[in-house]
């Protein structure tokens, strides 16, 4: 599907758009999107996936609860990971960075000026 190829390499654009972008994803609550999970984010997050991934739906119910509301970001820090939700406006979707390094909120800003970016096209992706 060509959606879902473009918006995958837009997500692989973002996670190379800086050193601590581990991992990103486009989701909705369940888990349901399109998500690019390097081998080395899969090994290091494979005994914590569990707990790791109920934090994260918890936080898309949210999205889902309030982003028609106006809920335009969030922010989670779990198991050494800082996971950043940039919301699609008026949406149950966001955008996910997963970043690892030793201070994750300090590139919070920085990484979420990229994520604005990379949601803007993944709209237009959507929307064409």
């Amino acid at each position: 599907m060509a959606t879902e190829e473009d918006i995958r390499s837009v997500l692989e654009d973002l996670a190379m758009s800086h050193s601590s972008i581990k991992a990103t994803m486009v989701a909705k609550r369940g888990m349901e999107g399109v998500m690019t999970f390097p081998d080395t984010f899969k090994d290091d997050v494979c005994g914590i996936w569990e707990p790791l991934s109920k934090s994260v739906n918890d936080m898309l119910i949210m999205v889902e609860k309030h982003g028609s509301s106006g809920l335009r970001m969030a922010y989670l820090e779990l198991f050494g990971y800082g996971i950043l939700f940039d919301v699609f406006e008026g949406s149950d979707t966001a955008l996910l960075a997963f970043m690892k390094d030793d201070k994750p909120v300090l590139n919070a800003c920085d990484v979420l000026s990229k994520m604005e970016k990379a949601t803007e096209r993944i709209i237009s992706i959507i929307t064409r």
